[in-house]
């Protein structure tokens, strides 16, 4: 069965999707979205379980950053920000400890990456600069730090891009979403609705045949779109997958490209407290203890809290 035609096709109502067809349908261009979901958002999706006082993002969580962009759309939805408050903690040879910077020797590190002229991974940067049995503190927080926050292989991922990111990025200056990321997303799809854009949702794409101002989309359910143009924003973990869209003719240098890409994943468990039993523990006798605590490092691991939850 074919369905309609159109100007552009976007595979993927995730965050990029769904602003690319936005874009797309204000300058008058006819777009069908195809997602495999039956939502928009992808991974920025929040849920309502039961058992929860607030809204769950099961992706996406913060902003990080006064990002412009980002800040004006929420602006424009008429959403408000809620900014993250609260100190970073790390476990440090047995012993619970804050510090401004949750990377040991942070100024150091920082002071060698910038003398660094030509990009290397950030693992061979630390056995570079850091290899000597004293720095065994710094080269642990920084691999617990990649490989956790930042979901990426120390072995992969690139110093400059590191450095790029520490350099410019305002860790103080994290938010979260009043209501979750699911209402941005939603008044996004909102935006195209009005703007004519056609949304097919439980719909996973199987091949695309292309050539030059022809397309044509088929879909695992058996349907077929057909367009001048199309637009791919599905994840690189799905298109490096052996499951993944068949293109015809191939485009085998790009997909060779793909493959070289990295990226990471994140496993979340959640958890809402009756009592906040944290903000009774001090364990640098100082009578504030945990009580503004926001973040907790551990190894590969950081989780966060959420203060704004009732006692």
């Amino acid at each position: 069965m074919t369905i309609g035609k159109t100007r552009v096709v976007v595979i993927g109502a995730g965050a990029a999707g769904i602003i690319c067809a936005r874009e797309l349908s204000v300058r008058g261009f006819l777009v069908t979205v195809l997602e495999s979901k039956n939502y928009v958002g992808g991974r920025a999706h929040s849920i309502h379980p039961e058992g929860f006082s607030y809204p769950i993002e099961t992706g996406a969580e913060f902003i990080h950053g006064d990002l412009p962009i980002t800040q004006s759309l929420v602006k424009e939805a008429g959403l408000s920000t809620i900014k993250v408050e609260g100190q970073s903690w790390h476990r440090h040879n047995g012993k619970l400890s804050t510090s401004q910077y949750f990377i040991e020797e942070w100024d150091l590190l920082m002071e060698k990456l910038q003398t660094l002229e030509q990009d290397i991974s950030i693992g061979e940067f630390l056995e570079k600069e850091f290899s000597d049995s004293r720095f065994d503190a710094l080269r642990r927080s920084v691999i617990s730090f990649v490989e956790g926050y930042d979901a990426a292989s120390v072995s992969r991922a690139s110093a400059f891009a590191l450095r790029e990111e520490w350099l410019n990025e305002d860790f103080d200056a994290q938010y979260r979403i009043e209501g979750g990321y699911s209402k941005l997303m939603n008044y996004l799809k909102t935006e195209c609705d009005k703007n004519g854009v056609s949304f097919s949702f439980s719909e996973e794409v199987e091949e695309i045949q292309w050539d030059a101002n022809k397309v044509r989309v088929r879909t695992i359910a058996g349907n077929f779109y057909e367009s001048e143009k199309v637009i791919v924003t599905i994840p690189i973990g799905v298109l490096q997958s052996k499951k993944t869209i068949l293109f015809e003719p191939e485009i085998k240098d790009r997909l060779e490209a793909i493959q070289k890409l990295g990226y990471g994943s994140v496993v979340k468990f959640l958890i809402e407290f009756k009592d906040k039993f944290w903000q009774t523990i001090d364990p640098l006798n100082d009578g504030i203890g945990l009580k503004k605590m926001g973040f907790f490092f551990f190894r590969r691991i950081h989780s966060h809290l959420v203060d704004s939850i009732p006692s």
